[in-house]
Order: C-alpha cells, then sequence, then structure tokens
C-alpha cells in the first residue's frame, strides 16, 4: 500500500498543502506546531478509524473555518485509489473512488497504515520499534531505516536532533 497524493485544507493548523511522497520511505520533519503530525493524522482518517490523538471531529477544522477536506490517492495490491474527506459542523461526506459512503467505517479495508510516537532522537525509535516487533513478531522493521551504514550512523544523525521526524513509508 503506497500513497500517491495527499491534499489537506483547512485541517487543524493546515491552511492548504499538497504532497506528493516518492517510493520507499519518506522524511517530513521540521519546527514544532508546523503541522507534520497533523499530516500523518489526515492519512490515518482513511483507515476508517477516529483520530487517533482522540479528538471530536469539529477539532480537525482549522479555526476560523467552515469545513475540513482531505483527499488521498493510494495504490493497494490492485490498483490506484483515490478518497476523500470533508468535515463540517454538521456532517462528514466521504467518498471512495468518487463513491458517497454512509460512514467513515465503510473506508475500513481500503487504506492501512500504522502510526507510531514520534521521537527526537533516532536511538529512542529504533529501541521503540524493537520493543513494537516483540509484541507484534509478524512486523518487520527492515523497511524503516533512514540512513545506510549501521547503528552508529542512525544514532549519529539523531544526536542531538531537535527537530522531530515522522516517516511515511
Amino acid at each position: 500500500m503506497n500513497v500517491k497524493h495527499l491534499e489537506v485544507k483547512n485541517f487543524r493548523n493546515i491552511e492548504r498543502t499538497t504532497i506528493d511522497p516518492c517510493d520507499g520511505v519518506n522524511i517530513i520533519y521540521g519546527e514544532n506546531a508546523q503541522g507534520k503530525t497533523n499530516i500523518l493524522e489526515g492519512i490515518w482518517l482513511f483507515t476508517g478509524c477516529k483520530s487517533f490523538r482522540g479528538s471530536k471531529d469539529a477539532a480537525l477544522i482549522r479555526f476560523g473555518e467552515e469545513f475540513a477536506k482531505t483527499q488521498l490517492s493510494f495504490e493497494d495490491s490492485s490498483r490506484e485509489k483515490k478518497s476523500e474527506i470533508v468535515i463540517s459542523d454538521k456532517k462528514k461526506l466521504i467518498t471512495l473512488n468518487d463513491v458517497p459512503l454512509k460512514s467513515t467505517g465503510e473506508l475500513i479495508g481500503s487504506f492501512y497504515a500504522v502510526i507510531f510516537a514520534y521521537f527526537t532522537n533516532i536511538s529512542n525509535f529504533n529501541q521503540k520499534i524493537n520493543c513494537f516487533s516483540k509484541k507484534y513478531p509478524n512486523f518487520s522493521a527492515s523497511g524503516l531505516h533512514m540512513l545506510p551504514g549501521g547503528e552508529a550512523k542512525r544514532q549519529n544523525f539523531g544526536q542531538g536532533c531537535r527537530l522531530k521526524t515522522l516517516l511515511i513509508h
């Protein structure tokens, strides 16, 4: 499953952004409170679940705006699909391949995602991945390596890094 295109409008603190990830691992980085986690939350909504922050839908709408809109194009094993979620104070409109759905729950099974907590250094990230791998033995972290050259270089990269980094695979 690969994210091909994401558009977000009036979602939390994001006025408007478009992301076209490359194949493989993508890194979203920046200063605090710039919208990195909001982008992941926007993607997460397409799993058919509610916000991983436990927020009510109204909290997803940018302050002062009437609606929030997220659009996602993604590819699964069989074909490319597109979905859209529009949230207003009164209702939520969801489409999958331009077909209206009755609830976000109808998206379940169409798009899959895993969210990891973010960390300020790679060493801590690797510890959490190893812990997660023990709890879920079918999980493989082999595709999550950010830098070639082994553990030492990845730890070196993260030492003193104050910017939070999020990975999309």
